[in-house]
């Protein structure tokens, strides 16, 4: 909550409407071990209020969450976005999906898995409800810095897009995606999320590689929303 209020600080002082927070050098430093905090809450708290907050100091999925915001009203979810492999005949599985939640999906082609503790508790918008949530701690050792999670496997068969500006600004992803399965609600740090399908995960893999690793998303299809938005912009599109 401390971190939450200095931020806010910060954008009403410099009339900011997104934040992206330098996580890993700043969660390493002594001061905030000591004090016992993350900027986990204030990234989902701020999301929450249609304030883009991103982790990793990463201005591309800050600008993409912003956008996302103002054309869907939803929520967005910061996407440490990472493809299944299937090589023959099996999937290289993430470890933190357990054996039970593998074994439930029986198409086991063009999948990929989002793995991010600071995720959405309002699926339904910005303005809509709170839904069912627990609270997780980051720090696994000494359990502190609160994160939310959500049960996901509540939204199987729902679709998600997932979009990332390229770092120079000059081409979008996009991406539509179905849930599949939802995984780590149980877990600490910066676990948990959810497997899903989209309609060609190799040449997801191709595309992403030349923009980044977070692809953002929110519930629903905003593909063509999103497409409008690069053209009006002159950016390349693609598509996926």
């Amino acid at each position: 909550m401390k971190a939450w209020k200095i931020v806010n600080k910060h954008l009403d002082a410099h009339d900011c409407s997104g934040c992206a927070i330098p996580c890993p050098d700043l969660c390493s430093t002594r001061r905030l071990n000591d004090e016992k905090f993350t900027f986990c809450l204030n990234h989902q708290l701020n999301n929450e209020r249609g304030i883009a907050s991103a982790c990793k100091y990463d201005i591309a999925a800050t600008l993409t969450m912003m956008a996302e915001l103002c054309l869907s009203g939803h929520v967005p979810y910061m996407a440490n976005t990472l493809p299944l492999v299937e090589s023959q005949g099996s999937v290289q599985w993430l470890d933190q999906i357990p054996e039970q939640d593998r074994s439930a999906i029986e198409d086991t082609s063009n999948l990929y898995c989002v793995n991010m503790s600071p995720m959405m508790r309002k699926v339904e918008g910005v303005e809509g409800p709170v839904g069912p949530y627990a609270i997780r701690h980051f720090a696994y050792d000494q359990q502190f810095g609160a994160v939310f999670h959500r049960d996901f496997n509540a939204d199987i068969g729902k679709t998600v897009t997932l979009a990332r500006f390229s770092g120079d600004c000059r081409k979008l992803l996009v991406v539509k995606g179905e849930i599949v399965k939802g995984y780590g609600y149980d877990l600490h740090n910066c676990n948990g999320g959810f497997v899903f399908r989209v309609s060609d995960g190799y040449r997801l893999y191709k595309e992403q590689a030349k923009v980044g690793l977070m692809l953002p998303l929110v519930f629903g299809d905003i593909t063509r929303e999103l497409t409008l938005l690069a053209e009006t912009l002159k950016l390349e599109v693609v598509s996926v």
